[in-house]
């Protein structure tokens, strides 16, 4: 994260990742207005991994009900609260989803605090590992390529490819959003 400091970047409001450890002191200590969101496809991952195939439908469809997207007023301290019930109803069956309950999951809400609009893209981290995925298939097809500007090039044009496709929709500038 200092390295992106010494590079020039000035601020950044959100970061989004996996549970890395020791990633949310790095950006605490070198970006301390950033908020973080952790990414909530690889936690809810986590839990159903924990859980018997007999109670995974279940555990499934209350893990979604957990984490909404579209819902208005849904605040990161009432969905918090919800997962604490969760992990007390749950936890009686399997120890490991008890511990849910800690505030190191407070971050898999930050996502909350931003409009509707924009949820779907900021509550996980898979469309930069699809980004990433589609990064390594273009290179490995091209095989050689003569310059790093090329390379850059390319897979620009991938990224602004993908980005047209699955963001299709216009959105408002982040500067104009309100956190909650």
């Amino acid at each position: 994260m200092n390295g992106l400091k010494e590079r020039g970047v000035e601020q950044i409001d959100l970061i989004i990742s996996d549970a890395l450890q020791g990633i949310e002191r790095a950006v605490c200590s070198a970006f301390p207005q950033a908020a973080h969101q952790l990414c909530v496809v690889h936690f809810k991952r986590h839990v159903l991994n924990q859980v018997s195939k007999k109670d995974k439908a279940i555990l499934k469809q209350k893990l979604e009900e957990l984490f909404p997207i579209q819902e208005k007023g849904f605040t990161p301290f009432k969905a918090f609260e919800n997962l604490c019930t969760f992990a007390a109803r749950w936890g009686k069956h399997y120890r490991s989803l008890s511990s849910l309950a800690a505030p190191r999951n407070i971050p898999n809400f930050t996502y909350l605090r931003f409009p509707e609009s924009v949820r779907g893209m900021i509550y996980s981290t898979n469309w930069v590992e699809r980004l990433n995925r589609s990064y390594k298939r273009t290179l490995r097809l091209r095989g050689a390529l003569p310059s790093a500007e090329v390379v850059i090039f390319l897979l620009g044009s991938v990224a602004k490819e993908m980005t047209e496709t699955t963001y299709a929709r216009r959105l408002p500038y982040f500067q104009d959003w309100k956190i909650k």
